[in-house]
């Protein structure tokens, strides 16, 4: 499920069932504004969405947060109703600070054809191989 009011309707109608949070943290700064930062954006929220669409019934995928400082610090308290979180970013000191404080991060690797679709689906099953191997390993605990 996607940030719009018809899927926010089904969650709010099926929240039992929807029991992760995807969330897209993009972090820059103000001078590196240009068109590599916002393909690489783009980059971030297509497989983002790739990734909800796999996992569709049991996954909110959050709006994109934006980070202007990887040093920021990460309080978005969620933890109910969703058992998991899943923060997905481009950058490397950002992911290292959110793993400091905790959550789940998945880096998301920049690739030269960020554009060709194979790419984008061999990344997006990398993430979701990695949300249900989450959900397998919790399950085997409980």
């Amino acid at each position: 499920m996607r940030w719009t009011a018809e899927d926010i309707e089904k969650f709010e109608a099926e929240k039992e069932f929807i029991d992760t949070a995807l969330i897209p943290i993009f972090s820059f700064s103000v001078e590196q504004i240009g068109v590599d930062v916002v393909k690489e954006q783009k980059w971030l929220e297509e497989i983002c969405v790739y990734t909800e669409r796999q996992l569709t019934g049991r996954v909110l995928l959050f709006p994109t947060l934006y980070a202007l400082d990887p040093e920021w610090r990460y309080d978005l308290l969620i933890s109910e109703p969703f058992r998991y979180q899943q923060c997905v970013t481009t950058n490397p000191l950002l992911a290292e600070k959110l793993e400091e404080q905790g959550l789940s991060v998945y880096l998301l690797g920049r690739a030269e054809d960020e554009e060709d679709l194979a790419t984008m689906v061999k990344e997006g099953k990398k993430l979701t191989n990695l949300i249900m191997e989450r959900w397998k390993n919790k399950s085997a605990q409980t």
